[in-house]
């Protein structure tokens, strides 16, 4: 009898079968390897500063500063979501929709018309940041850069990585309102110009009364105009 006749019936489908849970195995591993990689992204927060420059060619800059000034008719703003002030000083508001979730906005500082300094929070997650705009004029127009310093949760950095120059969207949303608002024809180009990343949270937490939070506050009579 030859070795191939002692070969006992059905060795080859054992040792297929072998081979085939090797794979499995391995191709297991490796899922479980990828969805660790995800999961830790997902829990893992990000900090980052973005730059982004923009020039508003034939723009007035009193024009630009009124329309960056008038948060209360911000078009940008969350849809469904409506607008109210905080304190009377006008320099906390809020964008909110009908079961009181949104996001608040502080005025930190303005220098009209040239400089503006703002911080946001969400409520539905640990989003926060601080928004400078330094307005100068450029000839027949304006220059903006506009400075974004924020802090996001694990699973908006995974969702920022799948759209290009993402970290520039808040000048972006920024400018297209003021666009829209002042009426010009021409799209301005949004130009990215630099990206730092951050090991540490860059924004404080709004430390708020939860008060002001549950019923308007009475504003002072001073009229947009009046307080830029």
């Amino acid at each position: 009898m030859t070795v191939a006749q002692a070969a006992p019936a059905g060795g080859f489908p054992i040792i297929f079968g072998l081979i085939v849970i090797a794979i499995v195995v391995f191709a297991a591993i490796a899922l479980v390897t990828v969805l660790r990689r995800m999961l830790g992204g997902v829990h893992r927060p990000r900090s980052f500063t973005a730059v982004t420059e923009v020039t508003l060619s034939g723009a007035d800059i009193g024009e630009v500063w009124r329309a960056l000034a008038d948060v209360e008719n911000e078009s940008s703003r969350p849809q469904g979501t409506s607008f109210r002030w905080l304190d009377e000083g006008r320099t906390l508001y809020r964008f909110e929709d009908s079961g009181g979730n949104g996001i608040t906005w502080l005025i930190i500082e303005e220098q009209a018309p040239t400089r503006s300094v703002r911080q946001y929070e969400l409520d539905a997650m640990p989003m926060r940041g601080i928004v400078e705009v330094d307005l100068d004029r450029s000839g027949a127009g304006v220059n903006l850069s506009i400075t974004h310093h924020c802090d996001i949760p694990g699973i908006i950095a995974m969702m920022l990585k799948r759209r290009p120059n993402a970290e520039h969207s808040m000048a972006g949303d920024l400018v297209g309102d003021i666009v829209r608002r002042l009426g010009l024809e021409e799209t301005p180009e949004i130009r990215p110009v630099d990206i730092a990343e951050s090991p540490e949270p860059l924004v404080e937490p709004l430390d708020l009364d939860p008060e002001l939070f549950r019923s308007e506050a009475q504003t002072d009579p001073t009229t947009e105009s009046e307080r830029v």
